[in-house]
């Protein structure tokens, strides 16, 4: 027998959103609050519920906004995309391919594997960043910072999902642009943001010094992610070649 369901617990739009993109209501409310306001979500994070759960976790929106990454890069990874001529101007350049024809297969053995083997590279990378970078003032643990970090890197991370986005429309005299613009927009997003109310310091040049250093951090983190990703991607490669079956 069916039971009536409490309005406050009836599946909705939040939830349907949830199902389709691992992003709730409250989760693009958060991406907001990161944008517009940074400064209580920062403060919701020091606190083991999230100040109840009006925020998303950090991770796990961050691993959300992954996902959507990965799936938008894996739709965009043909013959004509960035990545691909990259890849395979790369594998060229090193010899790495007896002919054409090998080489173009071997980018796109490394480009399947690199689309889900980056989300993984970028947790551990970011994660390893964020748990050791003293921004966040004395006291603060190392699960609080991760917190915090991943917090911060929110509106970048954002970014980048856009500008993936971006790359299947735009002419290709454009596309080196997006070697160079996802760079320098994403260091201004992870120098501001935890600048607006979350770094800690007692003077102006210290949180400016702070949050130089957590940007820089977190460049070094996503550089680390990519080459990670496509050293991971060729590893897997060999060897699963090496396997017996």
């Amino acid at each position: 027998m069916t039971k009536n369901v409490p309005a406050d617990r009836r599946v909705g739009l939040s939830d349907l959103l949830e199902d389709l993109f691992g992003l709730s209501l409250r989760g693009l409310a958060t991406m907001w609050a990161m944008l517009a306001n940074p400064k209580p979500a920062f403060a919701a994070a020091r606190l083991p519920d999230w100040r109840d759960r009006n925020f998303t976790p950090s991770i796990r929106l961050v691993l959300s906004l992954l996902a959507l990454l990965t799936a938008i890069r894996f739709l965009w990874t043909g013959e004509n995309s960035l990545m691909y001529g990259s890849t395979l101007d790369a594998l060229k350049a090193a010899g790495a391919a007896n002919s054409d024809e090998l080489a173009r297969e071997q980018t796109e053995q490394i480009l399947d594997n690199f689309v889900w083997i980056y989300p993984i590279a970028f947790l551990t990378f970011l994660g390893i960043i964020t748990a050791i970078t003293p921004v966040w003032g004395k006291g603060t643990s190392i699960a609080t910072r991760i917190r915090l970090g991943f917090l911060a890197i929110i509106p970048s991370v954002f970014l980048s999902v856009l500008m993936t986005v971006s790359v299947g429309f735009l002419a290709d005299d454009m596309l080196s642009w997006m070697m160079i613009a996802p760079i320098l927009l994403g260091w201004i997003l992870d120098f501001a943001t935890p600048l607006r109310g979350g770094i800690a310091g007692a003077s102006t040049g210290v949180r400016l010094g702070k949050a130089a250093l957590f940007a820089t951090g977190t460049f070094i983190g996503g550089m680390a992610a990519n080459l990670g990703a496509f050293i991971g991607a060729q590893f897997w490669i060999d060897w699963s070649a090496a396997l017996p079956f």
